[in-house]
């Protein structure tokens, strides 16, 4: 999967997620909401490694001060 492919699903529900918001404030999403399908993909968080906070504070360095 390209990096572009794997970049479209987040930027697409964030932006229906702001259509769905402009459209339920104007009392308009009901009409159009079984139209569209539920998200395909969900990204879910990881904890990170030992290793990948050490290589995140050796590239960024990060504030402490």
């Amino acid at each position: 999967m390209s990096s572009f492919v794997h970049m479209a699903h987040p930027v697409l529900n964030a932006e229906l997620g702001i259509l769905r918001r402009i459209l339920k404030r104007a009392n308009l999403w009901a009409r159009i909401a079984d139209d569209i399908p539920p998200s395909e993909s969900r990204t879910i968080g990881r904890a990170i490694t030992e290793e990948e906070k050490q290589r995140a504070a050796f590239q960024g360095g990060s504030d402490t001060a």
